[in-house]
This record gives C-alpha cells, structure tokens and sequence, in this order.
C-alpha cells in the first residue's frame, strides 16, 4: 500500500492558479426523463450498456429492458427456464460474440442469436459455481474466459467448462460496489471496490493495493491518476485527484455532494453532479461544462451509472429514471443564461470594429464589444444603450445602420434616432405624424432613407451637424405600398423589398426616383404572394431574395431572371425570415422551423434543425449578421443564435437500422433483423409484422421511415416516429424483399437503407406439382369433385345447424326445470290467484319458448318481450318484484332486427338466482341493447350480492346451483361467431364495487351477431 502524502501547500496552490482559470462558458442541452411511465421496469437504474449493434441496456432493480429508440423491451425473472435469473440487475456486459452478460442472481448471458438465457446461479455446495449471486462487474479476456466481481471477490470464468473460481485476493472490505479500470490479456486486470484501488497479475495471480482511503467514493483511474470524490473533515465533498508521482491531492471541483459520478472516455474525463457534466482533459484541466437542466430543475439525484455515445449522447441512471442528455451542438445561443437581458431580438448590426449592437422589441439597445471574443469567452460585459425616453427604452428596435462616419442610425417603431458613437448620445429623433412603423434604412448619397409599412412608406433623411432634416426634393413616380426591407448590394445598387421586389432607380440626385420591377408581388407559379422581408447578394450577379410566404428567389442582374425555391426544392417551409451569406458564399436562411443551407454552386438545400434545451426555431424577421471571424448570429424571440459555417458539418454518426421484432401472430419470431438476412415461413405464417427503427437515440422523432414490400406493395410507404411498425395479411407464398429506408432529414447522409429476403413458402397444396396433379384429376373426375364439394358444403351447413339445435336442447330442461321450482314455490306459498296468475304468465312463456326454440332469429322486440315474461315468471318466488328495466338504443329497428333466441335468458338467470335472490329487497336488474360495429352489445346488470359473495353462500348449500346456462350460452355464441369466421371474446363479467370495497353487483356485457 502506498503511504498517501497531502500537501497542503499544493492544494492552496492550486486553488489560486484555478481561481485565475476561465472555463469556456456552460453550454445548456436539452435532455429527455425515462421512466416507469416510459416503458422502464423500474426508475432506479443501477447500469447501461450500448451494444455493439447500437441498441441501449438498462439494469434496473426491478428487470432489464432494451430500448430500440422507440420502445423498450422488457426482460424479468420467470418462472420457466428461458428467463434471466433475477430481477435486480446490478452490471452488464456484451462479450466479443455478442451475448449480453448480466449480473442478476447469479450471472445470466442473453445469446442474441437464439434469444435464450444461459444462468449459471450460486451453488453452497458447488465450489465451482459462481461465488456469490451479487455481482457487480463482468470483463472479458479472451474467447473463453471471464472475470466477474462478485459481493465476496474476484470470479475467474471459463465460459467453455462453464466453472468458476473465486481467486483468495483478501479484499479489504465487503463488495457493494466495484468497476473493472483496465485489463491486459494474459497480464493483468485494474479493478476497484469503494475506495480502494487494485491492481491483479494475471501472471502472478497476486494482488496490490495502488490506492486506498476511506474517505473516498467513486474511484476513476486516468491518465496515470486517481480520481474521485472524497468527503473531508468538515463533511464536505470536493472533486480530488491523488498524483502518485507527487505524493499529493489537488482539488479539482469543490462542493460537489456525494451523489455525483465519474468515468472516461479514453480523452476526456467527465464528472456528472446534480444538473451538469464537466469534462476534463488528460492533465485534469476543466475544459467544458455542459447544463442540462435549469436552477429550478436542479435535482439531487443519485447518479448510479454514466455512458457516452459517439456521436456525444449522454444516458445517466439515476434512483429516479434515465436521463438522455442530448449532445452539444454547432449552434449556440446567447439568452438570459449568457447574460443577456432581454431575449427578443429585433435587430442585430456589427459595425466596422466588430461590435454588435442589439435592438429589442421593448427596452433599451445592447452593444457588446468585440464580439468574436466575447463568443469566445463570454469575459466582456453587455452594455444597455439606453434611449432618450422615460426609462430608456423604446417599442421595437426594427433596424440599426451603420453610417459611412461610424455614428449609427436606430429604426424603431415610432422613430428614427441618430446616435453619436464617440459621444455615446443620441443627437436626434425624427418622426412623421401619423406614422409608427418605420421599418428599415440604408445610406445613400447625402443622407439615409428610410422605409416604412405606413405612408410615406419611403422618405429620404439628410443628416448635418448630426440632426436631421427631412428631403423633400425626393420624389417617387410609383411609390410602394409598404417597405419590409432595403438592401444596398456589393456593386452599390440599392434594392426595395416589399410585396415584390424592386430596384431604386435615382435620377437628378434622387429628386424623380422611379421603381423597377424586378419580381412581381405575386409568384406566377403557384399565386402566392411575395412579401420579401430580406435581401442578400450571392455575388456582383445574384441576389437572393427570401420571403414569408413563397420560399426564396435568386435573382440575375444580368439576365434580369430569377429563379423560385420553395419546399419543392427541400426546404421545410416557404416561411422564411432572414437570408444571410457566409464566408464561402453560401447562403443561410433561417426559417419558421429550421435552418437552412444553399450551396450557391447547384442551390442543393441542407436543413439544420435547431434543438438546444428548450431553444426552438422561432427566429424573427431580416436579423441576421456576420462577424469578422465569420461566425453568423440569427435573431430570435429567446436569444441570439451563432455558429461557425465551418464547424457545421454532419453530425450524422452512421446509426444502423434493424428489423427489431419479425412478429408471426403475434408471436416474435425473429429479433435484430439487419441488412441481407432471409426470413423463410411457412404458408400459414403470411400473417406478420414488422417493427423497426434507426438506432439513433438524439432526437428519434425526427426519423421518417419508407418500406415497401417488393412484389407486393405497389409503391413505397412512408411512416414516421411513433408509428414504425407495419403488417401485412395474408401474403401469397413467394419470394419478397421487404426494403427500408430510414433519414432524418435536417442531416445531411442519414439516410440508411436495409433489404431483408421474405420468403413465404407455400403448401403442399400450392405447390406446380401438386397443382398439375390437381389439374388431371380435375379433367378425369370434375363433375364428381362438384357434386362431392357441394354435398359437402350441405353436410357442413347441416352439422353446423345440428350443433345450435343440441345446444338449444340443453338449455330446454335446465330453463323448464328452473322456472317450474319457481312456480312450485308460490304456489305453496302464495294464494290460489296469484298462483293462476303465475301459471298464465307460464304458460304465455312457455308457446314463445316453443314458438321460438324453432327458430334461428327472431326480431328483436319479440326477444325483449320474451326477457321481460321471464324476468317476471322467474321472481314469483322472491319477497319482492324485480326492478326491471329493458332500453335499446333508439337507432335499432326492433322489428328489422334480429337476433338468435335464448342467448340473454341464462345471464338474466344468473342475475336473479345468484345476485339478486339472495339481498331480498330493493332488487334492480337493467338490460341495455346498442349497436357496436357490426354487433348487438348487451349489457345485464344487477344490483345483486356480487359474484364473490354468491360463491361463498352457494359452496355452503348442500347441492349447489351450477350455471350451466352461461356455458351453453357462451359455446352458442363462440358457435355462431365461428360460422361468420370471425372469432372474439363473446363476454365479459365485471364485479361493481363502492367507494368503500363493498359489492354493488356485477355487469355482464354481451356482443352478439345479428341480422336484418
């Protein structure tokens, strides 16, 4: 064990080089909860594991699921063999065949390929059995052998004799927790248990202790040093890394709790506590820290386990669900977060020192100096540039222009002031009566002009001795109607934006300044109107045009052509609200849903979509600029957006796609399914679906998927997330591909393509011999083969027909039998004329049972005349009558309706005898008849004693009442269903209860065919 050294002289020396340290500014992510309302087993996630093949494993201590991006698929302990072998999972690991090693009770391993478990489980007896069911870490070394931390030490696998060996290291404290560091094939293995670090020759089969202190937790071995999170003497908790070489501790982050985690991804270090995750380079320098919650989300979950994907997805597992913390992203945001102080941006101008100043829909202008470095490091402070009015503020910062002098002009809403950079005052403030929505400025020769939604809705501003004066020698022949925007282009021609496009045409110094058409205000294509809100320039040639409702325009000075883009072209909308060139030429919109880009070479179209946190797309209209170091800046209603067009390339890391379920009725036959397998079934397997899904967990509802099943669906088929599963129905046998594509389309070469070979075999019966067979026999005997099919068809009607009638007679005597001891009971009981009463209402009961036994439907009223004669028969022996009470929807003709007798009669029977006979008193009983798709759904309830209170009295009776009735109704009805080939569950019986547990009765609801 090695003697730790603290010195306290580095630990104050670090503090004061850190507090010197600038960490790049915290970029915020958006992140996505699992949990159980997910589809997890179980919120606390103890470990996760991404396969090789892309799909996520979480262990939780309630079972094990995978998840394909759409769904998770559960795996828990059963009772038969093929299951894991317990329920609480506390490690995973997939081996070099692919099999998934769990550490559950005992260790289970998935083989993916025939997707059953293997368990090998803890034996007392046994000293080759697995030492302990707990495990906590599982690492492979070669083909055959494996090394699993167990509750009481170090296992040695040898997966090929399936024997364990618990090696006698003598570990300094019990396992309830461990992480395998680093193995070396045939050397030696570094591992830790709490806070004690091994290392284990292989060779030697001995261990050593590189570090060991109590007072810490959450031990991490990188770059050459131990890291972890240790709780000092004043019970506080800070981030320390112990240096073996220097004998000392250096604190790498103070005041971290307990809860957090640490591990590494070969580069970078990262620690995840409470709501953010900092990132370390290899000389545990804090390079990045990534926020994935707000302060009033901040949590103090425990984190449990930590994974990184390529393309920088975090999942973190807590005691309270997973967490997906989606990756940083090209483009950034400055919000209230940066300091920024107000986030409704109007309009963004930088200047020819490359500050950025900043108008606001209410409140004062904003300046930030420098901007390139204050992006960089966020150090610079963000300085209110407050106007000549109560409070300093003003209602719609429109446009900002910077004059040829270095002063700047500020379009608002109600005004025009000129502001005097070196003075930092305005000087001046001009307006029209009557007009308070001026809109946009450029210079030109002696002074500015300014465009308007109001009339004048283009007037010129002369500037001397930085006040205005308004020109009234400046004329327009054809005025416009309304002014979005004006733009100056890089040969100096000046260009009007409105609903249309135009160019300004000044003659005899702007005194008759006519405008010429250059793209009408309405598209000839398609009659939308273009209401052009921004103008940008390509080159000395082209100019690019966007508007709110048509897409874009390139227009050709040359040629005086233009050309319409749309979402035809790709884009994802036609409402666009800023076009802005880059460095390379390229144009960038932003739009109402993303951003895109134009190549200017071939106009191809690259959609970005823009997901930071809670940050969406809802950018606001010709605010866009571009920095000296080429970094763009969009404004939006929740901040500023920047990036740098060259850092933004495809964050596409190529994710697979699978088939991940082959059902055949519901039954799966087939997991995983992937690019060139063939699925063969038999002729009576062509009922199946298929669901699958693209392995990229970012953003999984922005994939679209399209299939099609070749040579038998006509053209693809297009689905989206949430809806990534099809079937098809009776397939003939033959020879299919079923093909799929998946893309996400705001990435560029995301989209990903499987075929799968489908072969539905056919019959005996379907196949070219038997059929020519079929085919001879048919020409010596067709006219016997008819006579035979169509006796057939009799002799079938006929036993199909015989089955109901034998059914029917079943229930004769059980009916009879039941109604008579009724009758025999009042008669003992009641007067002379209430018994002749009863045997009348018997008899009228008994010729419609007669009349009606016969047949195989009679109308609907006839029937409820039948229920409501029996009801009343039926309770002649009860101490008071019945409540009953028949409704049918008033939609059902009850006389063009009808239905099979007898079917209702038992449930009715049922109720009386069993539910309301034994309460006596206040006796309700209710048939509902309503039309449900192509049956009659019947409803009995009862106010009765319930079904559990009724079993209990009747297993007291010495010969106890058996419900045959429901039986032969039920096998009646399950008869009848299966002459109309169309099987479903023919009843349901529902016990009521009260708020309090108590029986209220029971429900029975019936669905029955029936006729015209």
């Amino acid at each position: 064990m090695i003697l730790l050294i603290r010195s306290r002289f580095g630990i104050i020396v670090w503090l004061l080089i850190c507090s010197y340290v600038t960490i790049a500014q915290p970029q915020y992510l958006g992140y996505e909860i699992f949990s159980e309302t997910n589809g997890l087993p179980n919120n606390e996630v103890r470990c996760i594991h991404k396969d090789t093949k892309g799909y996520i494993w979480f262990g939780t201590i309630y079972g094990l699921a995978k998840y394909d991006g759409n769904k998770f698929t559960v795996f828990k302990h059963q009772s038969d063999a093929n299951s894991i072998s317990g329920d609480v999972v506390k490690a995973l690991f997939e081996d070099s065949y692919g099999n998934i090693l769990v550490g559950a009770n005992g260790l289970s391993i998935l083989h993916r390929e025939t997707g059953t478990w293997q368990n090998y489980l803890h034996d007392p007896r046994d000293p080759s059995s697995i030492s302990s069911p707990n495990i906590t870490s599982i690492t492979q070394e070669n083909d055959s052998i494996y090394w699993i931390i167990a509750s009481n030490g170090l296992n040695r696998f040898n997966l090929n004799t399936g024997k364990f060996q618990l090696l006698n290291l003598q570990l300094t404290s019990r396992v309830t927790e461990s992480k395998i560091h680093n193995i070396i094939p045939g050397e030696s293995l570094t591992f830790s248990v709490l806070h004690t670090l091994y290392h284990y020759s292989i060779k030697s089969n001995r261990a050593s202790i590189v570090f060991a202190d109590e007072g810490y937790r959450e031990l991490e071995h990188f770059a050459g040093n131990v890291v972890g999170i240790k709780n000092f003497a004043d019970n506080s908790h800070h981030l320390v890394s112990f240096d073996k070489d220097l004998n000392e501790e250096i604190i790498l982050k103070r005041y971290v709790g307990s809860r957090g985690k640490l591990f590494h991804d070969g580069n970078r270090l990262y620690f995840v506590h409470k709501n953010q995750i900092t990132a370390f380079d290899s000389r545990l320098n804090p390079i990045e820290t990534l926020i994935f919650k707000t302060k009033s989300d901040d949590i103090t979950t425990e984190y449990l386990s930590v994974i990184k994907e390529e393309n920088g997805t975090f999942w973190l597992g807590t005691t309270s669900g997973a967490i997906k913390v989606l990756p940083k992203s090209s483009f950034q945001i400055l919000d209230s977060k940066s300091g920024l102080p107000n986030e409704y941006i109007r309009a963004l101008t930088i200047d020819s020192n490359n500050n950025l100043w900043i108008g606001v829909r209410q409140g004062p202008a904003y300046k930030i100096s420098n901007i390139d470095d204050f992006l960089a490091n966020r150090l610079k402070q963000i300085d209110p540039i407050n106007f000549p009015s109560p409070g300093g503020e003003v209602f719609a910062t429109n446009h900002i222009l910077e004059l040829a002098n270095g002063n700047l002009i500020f379009v608002t809403n109600q005004a025009v002031y000129h502001y005097h950079t070196k003075e930092r005052r305005f000087t001046d403030r001009y307006y029209i009566p009557n007009n308070r929505q001026y809109f946009s400025a450029i210079e030109i020769p002696g002074g500015i002009l300014v465009g308007s939604l109001e009339k004048p809705t283009l007037f010129k501003l002369n500037i001397k001795n930085d006040r205005f004066e308004r020109d009234m020698n400046f004329r327009i022949t054809n005025k416009p109607d309304i002014v979005y925007s004006m733009f100056v282009d890089r040969t100096g021609e000046i260009w009007v934006g409105g609903e249309g496009l135009f160019r300004l045409n000044p003659r005899e110094n702007f005194a008759n300044t006519i405008l010429e058409a250059a793209i009408p205000p309405i598209s000839e294509d398609n009659y939308s109107n273009n209401s052009f809100w921004s103008i940008t320039d390509i080159d000395d040639h082209r100019l690019v045009a966007a508007t709110t409702t048509n897409g874009y325009y390139v227009y050709n000075k040359k040629t005086k052509e233009y050309t319409h883009y749309g979402k035809a072209n790709g884009l994802t909308t036609d409402f666009l609200c800023t076009a802005l060139t880059d460095s390379r030429g390229n144009v960038w919109l932003s739009t109402k849903e993303s951003l895109a880009q134009v190549d200017t070479l071939d106009y191809s179209i690259r959609n970005f979509s823009i997901k930071q946190g809670q940050y969406n797309s809802d950018f606001t209209f010709k605010c866009g600029v571009r920095t000296q170091e080429n970094y763009l800046l969009f404004g939006s209603k929740q901040g500023i957006m920047f990036f740098h067009p060259d850092s933004v390339t495809s964050s596409i890391t190529e994710a697979p796609l699978y088939v991940n379920e082959l059902r055949v009725f519901d039954n799966v036959v087939g997991r995983e399914i992937s690019n060139g397998d063939t699925i063969l079934l038999k002729h009576n397997e062509n009922f199946f679906s298929l669901e699958f899904s693209m392995l990229d967990f970012r953003n999984p509802q922005d994939i679209e998927y399209e299939y099609q099943l070749v040579n038998y669906d006509r053209s693809p088929r297009r689905v989206a997330y949430n809806h990534n599963a099809v079937s098809y129905t009776n397939v003939p046998p033959g020879h299919y591909v079923f093909s799929l594509t998946s893309q996400i389309p705001s990435e560029v070469n995301s989209k990903q393509t499987i075929e799968i070979a489908l072969v539905v075999q056919p019959a005996y019966y379907q196949t070219l011999w038997f059929r020519v067979g079929v085919a001879l026999i048919l020409m010596m005997g067709t006219l016997w083969i008819i006579y035979a099919a169509f006796r057939r068809n009799v002799l079938y009607g006929r036993l199909q027909k015989m089955e109901l009638d034998l059914l029917r007679s079943q229930i004769n005597p059980h009916f009879i039998f039941n109604t008579l001891t009724s009758i025999q009971h009042t008669i003992m009981s009641s007067s002379k004329e209430e018994a002749v009463d009863t045997l009348s209402r018997f008899s009228r009961l008994m010729r419609m049972f007669l009349d009606y036994s016969r047949l195989d439907y009679i109308p609907l009223d006839k029937a409820i005349q039948f229920y409501s004669t029996y009801v009343t028969v039926h309770s002649v022996n009860l101490d008071e009558v019945i409540d009953f009470k028949i409704s049918v929807d008033g939609s059902i003709d009850q006389q063009k309706v009808k239905i099979s007798p007898m079917l209702i009669q038992p449930f009715l029977e049922n109720a009386i005898v069993h539910g309301l006979s034994p309460k006596s008193k206040d006796m309700k009983l209710t048939l509902e008849i309503a039309m449900e798709n192509h049956w009659l759904s019947c409803i009995v309830a009862d106010n009765g004693i319930g079904r559990k209170k009724a079993m209990e009295i009747k297993a007291k009776k010495a010969k106890a009442h058996s419900s045959v009735g429901i039986e032969i109704s039920s096998k009646s009805i399950l008869l009848q269903l299966q002459k109309g080939r169309f099987i479903e569950e023919s009843f349901t019986i529902v016990d009521n209860y009260d708020k309090q547990g108590s029986p209220t009765g029971t429900t029975v609801h019936l669905k029955i065919p029936y006729r015209i």
